[in-house]
């Protein structure tokens, strides 16, 4: 869902929204491991899914400041991801 190429400026922000909601989901889901992984005394777990899901909010905030500086350049919007 969130690879492939986009050739207008609607294309890329609809891939760049159609990711940020796959990855926001994504994040939640290991945010609730993290605290199954603590409660259970895995404490190496917790860190892998929490650095993960910090990892996965970093890609949501990437993928908002590209639409931003689409908006503001719409010529530079041919590319592949």
């Amino acid at each position: 869902m969130c690879d492939g190429g986009f050739d207008s400026l609607e294309n890329m922000k609809m891939l760049a929204a159609q990711c940020s909601q796959r990855f926001e989901q994504e994040k939640r889901f290991l945010e609730e491991w993290v605290l199954r992984a603590e409660q259970q005394g895995d404490h190496r777990a917790a860190l892998i899914f929490s650095q993960t899901a910090f990892e996965l909010g970093r890609a949501v905030s990437t993928l908002g400041e590209l639409k931003e500086v689409s908006s503001a350049h719409p010529e530079a919007t041919v590319a592949r991801v």
